[in-house]
């Protein structure tokens, strides 16, 4: 199903809910399709379709990166969310943070 309008709300609500500022620059789908996974040793394995969404963007420092992952983590739309790069960035007297965040999420 098509999650894009949701998510863009939820990125939303997480970055104003961040104390800080946060900018998202990019944003890619991926999905590595039907996976089969057992739920316990033994049984027969289901099938999970496993999504992600990569986000690439910028924020004010540190306490505000780490509120906007952590909204996303406490939104429980995402299994997991991970910090993949934080780089210190500066433009003339503006610094802060360019990251990129992976969100995985089962369905």
């Amino acid at each position: 199903p098509d999650r894009s309008l949701a998510l863009l709300a939820i990125l939303g609500d997480a970055a104003k809910l961040s104390e800080g500022k946060v900018q998202i620059e990019r944003m890619n789908f991926s999905s590595n399709g039907n996976r089969h996974v057992a739920q316990k040793k033994g049984a027969a394995s289901t099938p999970v379709s496993m999504s992600s969404v990569s986000l690439q963007g910028i924020s004010d420092g540190d306490k505000g990166l780490a509120r906007f992952i952590e909204r996303l983590r406490c939104s429980n739309v995402f299994h997991q969310v991970e910090l993949k790069s934080s780089l210190l960035y500066q433009v003339e007297e503006m610094h802060g943070r360019q990251f990129q965040i992976e969100c995985k999420f089962a369905e």
